[in-house]
C-alpha cells in the first residue's frame, strides 16, 4: 500500500507510486501528471460555477497528451439541473455520448427519485471515441437501479446485482420491489435481479 500526501486543505497531491495532483485555488483538480517524468496525463476545465465543463486526456495512449486530433478535448453538457446530459467531442456538433436522467421521483409525481441517477447512456460506438462523431448513436445502456443497487443494463438483457454476469435475450417487465432482500418475480437462487423489456 502507498502511502499518499495531501496538501493543507485534505486534496491529495501525491499517491505515493505514479501520479501528482495539481488544483487550482478553489480545490479543483486541474492537472494530473506522472511522478517520475512529469509528462501530462490528463487536464480538466470548468465553469465559474465549479462543474467540470472539459477533460483532456492521452486517448491514444503513447505517454503525452497533445493539443492534436490524437488526445482531443472532450466538452461536457448539462441541463437546467447541472446533471451531465452528453459528451462532445471538441469541436463536433454531435455527441459522443448522451445520457438520460430518472426525473419521475416517488411514485412518479415529480420532483427527484433517492438515486436522481442516469437511467440510460447512448454512444457513439461504431468510431473510435478520438474521432469526429458520426451523428448517430449505435450503443445504448440502460441503468437499472433501486434504493439499495444499480447495474447497467443492454438492450434484451439482465443484469444480477451483485454479479459480474450479463445475461442476454431474456425479456420482460421490471418487477423490482421495495425492500432489502425482496428480489423481483423473475429471481434466480433468491438474488436480486432486474428484468427489462425493451
Amino acid at each position: 500500500m502507498y502511502a499518499g500526501t495531501h496538501d493543507a486543505v485534505g486534496n491529495q497531491i501525491d499517491d505515493g507510486e505514479d501520479y501528482e495532483y495539481v488544483y487550482d485555488p478553489f480545490g479543483r483538480l486541474r492537472f494530473v501528471n506522472r511522478t517520475d517524468n512529469q509528462a501530462l496525463v490528463a487536464e480538466y476545465r470548468y465553469n465559474g460555477l465549479g462543474f467540470r465543463v472539459g477533460w483532456h486526456y492521452d486517448v491514444d495512449a503513447d505517454g503525452t497528451v497533445e493539443n492534436t486530433s490524437d488526445d482531443p478535448w472532450f466538452y461536457f453538457a448539462y441541463d437546467e439541473g447541472w446533471r451531465m446530459v452528453a459528451t462532445y467531442r471538441s469541436t463536433d456538433s454531435s455527441p459522443k455520448e448522451q445520457f438520460v436522467h430518472h426525473v419521475a421521483g416517488l411514485g412518479g409525481f415529480g420532483g427527484s427519485s433517492y438515486i436522481d441517477g442516469v437511467i440510460l447512456r447512448e454512444r457513439d460506438a461504431n468510431t473510435a471515441w478520438a474521432s469526429a462523431a458520426d451523428g448517430t448513436l449505435e450503443e445504448r445502456l440502460y441503468y437499472c437501479q433501486n434504493f439499495y443497487e444499480a447495474g447497467p443494463v443492454k438492450s434484451g438483457g439482465w443484469w444480477r446485482i451483485g454479479r459480474s454476469t450479463l445475461l442476454s435475450g431474456v425479456s420482460g417487465r421490471c418487477g423490482v420491489r421495495p425492500g432489502p432482500n425482496q428480489p423481483c418475480g423473475n429471481a434466480h437462487s433468491g438474488e436480486r435481479s432486474y428484468r427489462l423489456k425493451f
